[in-house]
């Protein structure tokens, strides 16, 4: 009998109590993987029924995964299995090919992690009073916790939803509380309302659903899976060992060794003492991961092509109105593209034409690209604009504008994306608590001469990039933006360590924390008559300006970007924008013969 006959069975005939719902035990040697579609190893047990087989999943981070029959028939509903069609990394998948997993072997890991770390601290700590309950809420929370996901993850969050409705505060994480009631209701599964609220709260990372709860949530539970406290979760252990597995960077996983490290002191979750470096890798790993995967240039101008896509289909196939209705939610998934490239409509024409461009790679460009410190962004936002940019472009020169073509606002995207350790601003490793094994029940933060001092002085950065969706523009696009970027303000606040007039000329040595630099820090080429430009020391030491060129990306002004195809020359849109002659001859001579 399938599951849901099972489950069916159970509401008609035995009341839900009546069911345990055992934990599963690790695979034995001589245990044999099943099928992830044979669901009839997993039944749910009757009291009193020895007859117990659990279902393996064999995944290529963690091995096996054993999962109960309760799970089992969770992973069976059609609201979890629609995680088998949103991908993991959104776009970053066009970039790297082996981004290819999805959020439905993502959740099974952080389930399969969840249960060790909370097991681990029943066995441990005896007196913290875990119970099956507790078990088996925070394995549940661990599977269930990205149900609320939509197409390409968060870019459908973070960029289309606030893009088609301002007006509304929305996170995938309220979609997931959504998509686990409809999931419970619709098929049926025998799960009481206790647990289900409990369940929603740890996936929250706060109790909401539980705040009247007698006796109350034992807090350390909500640092598991979502931890708003310092952000050491076991999401974060698999994402991290998934990602870089599937990217080709693979990196030793410490989540083993940090989950048997792990206490409860003080309603807590702390870790041993030696650990502290294992944590600073882990947040190290996350920024790394950001910087170089996640916001990746051409991931992120793909992400802005998908959101355009989105948002021109919007008005017709009324998308960001199904996040508040899980019976259509349910199919939204990253087929959305496929579903509009299909389309015969001619309303979604304009949306097809940027599909069709992304499937040629004739990609939105990153013209431009500053890396500041994280005040930057509140500084900069409201003069730094796509409108701001398509305004001064035409105050260029003539010779800067080349070949007479014009900029307009829909010309130009102007990004914002702040990369940090997992906290912003702040360190977390402030925020994280340490034990030794000789005072078991003593938690403390590490102080830098007990752990170390070369960690960073600061901990966010903004990273600022210009993108045109005409490549046509690239060099036009970029020379708008450096001119509107020498009118901001150069520094925070906060007074300047140094001004110079000719930006040849390398700062005084004299000062004592400048350090020597062989060239000017302001780098090669700049125009003579630049502005004086206020010099500011980044956390290093380094003296930098904010508003400098960057100058491995500049182009001249007359450039023009063309498709990376082979059979397009790669040196002749350059060589146009210098007003060189395309052909390998001077004009009006014959070509040389070869001996």
């Amino acid at each position: 009998m399938t599951p849901r006959g099972l489950l069916a069975r159970a509401n008609h005939d035995v009341a839900p109590r009546a069911y345990t719902l055992p934990l599963p035990s690790a695979p034995s040697p001589s245990s044999t993987a099943m099928s992830d579609g044979d669901s009839r190893s997993s039944p749910l047990s009757l009291e009193g029924d020895s007859d117990y087989f659990p279902r393996l999943f064999l995944d290529p981070v963690h091995e096996y995964i054993s999962v109960d029959p309760l799970t089992s028939a969770i992973i069976d509903t059609p609201q979890f299995q629609r995680l088998r069609y949103l991908a993991q990394l959104g776009t970053s998948y066009f970039v790297f090919p082996g981004a290819s997993h999805n959020r439905f072997e993502h959740c099974l890991g952080v389930y399969h992690l969840a249960g060790k770390m909370v097991e681990s601290l029943r066995d441990k700590q005896p007196s913290l009073g875990i119970t099956d309950r507790d078990v088996q809420c925070v394995r549940l929370a661990g599977l269930c916790h990205d149900l609320g996901h939509g197409p390409f993850s968060h870019v459908f969050d973070n960029q289309f939803i606030p893009r088609v409705r301002p007006d509304i505060k929305w996170s995938h994480e309220e979609a997931s509380v959504m998509m686990l009631d409809a999931l419970v209701q619709e098929n049926d599964i025998p799960i009481e309302k206790d647990w289900v609220n409990f369940i929603k709260d740890l996936i929250l990372g706060e109790p909401q659903y539980t705040v009247s709860h007698d006796p109350p949530e034992k807090p350390y539970l909500f640092e598991i899976v979502a931890n708003k406290k310092n952000s050491i979760d076991v999401d974060k252990f698999d994402y991290i060992a998934r990602d870089t597995m599937n990217c080709g960077n693979r990196t030793s996983s410490e989540a083993t060794r940090l989950i048997h490290s792990s206490r409860v002191i003080n309603n807590e979750v702390v870790y041993g003492w030696k650990e502290w470096y294992t944590v600073h890798s882990l947040f190290n790993t996350r920024y790394s991961l950001h910087k170089r995967i996640y916001n990746h240039p051409v991931a992120k101008g793909i992400e802005y092509m998908v959101v355009d896509v989105l948002a021109l289909a919007d008005p017709i196939l009324k998308i960001s109105e199904k996040i508040y209705q899980p019976s259509k939610y349910l199919h939204l998934t990253d087929s959305i593209l496929e579903e509009i490239e299909r389309s015969e409509l001619p309303e979604l024409e304009q949306a097809r034409a940027i599909i069709r461009r992304l499937r040629k790679r004739d990609l939105y460009k990153m013209v431009d690209q500053k890396v500041l410190p994280r005040e930057y962004r509140a500084l900069w936002k409201d003069d730094l604009t796509a409108e701001r940019i398509a305004e001064v472009s035409k105050t260029l020169p003539g010779s800067e504008v080349g070949g007479g073509m014009t900029l307009c606002v829909d010309d130009v995207i102007v990004d914002f994306t702040g990369l940090h350790f997992g906290m912003k601003e702040k360190n977390p490793l402030d925020y994280v608590r340490f034990y030794e094994k000789r005072k078991p029940n003593e938690a403390h933060s590490a102080r830098p001469d007990e752990a170390s001092h070369l960690i960073p002085a600061e901990f966010e950065e903004v990273t600022i990039r210009c993108y045109t969706r005409n490549p046509q523009k690239f060099g036009l696009a970029q020379a708008a933006f450096r001119k509107v970027v020498e009118t901001l303000p150069e520094t925070p606040p906060s007074p300047p360590d140094t001004a110079i007039g000719d930006p040849q000329t390398p700062p005084s040595l004299a000062s004592p924390r400048a350090k020597p630099h062989s060239h000017s820090p302001l780098g090669n080429g700049v125009p003579s008559g630049t502005k004086t430009r206020s010099l500011r020391r980044s956390s290093s030491g380094t003296l930098f300006s904010a508003t400098q060129s960057n100058q491995f990306t500049t182009v001249p002004p007359g450039y023009q970007h063309h498709s990376p195809s082979p059979l397009v020359a790669p040196q002749a849109s350059l060589k146009r924008a210098r007003g060189g002659d395309e052909s390998p001859t001077r004009r009006g001579s014959p070509p040389k013969r070869r001996r």
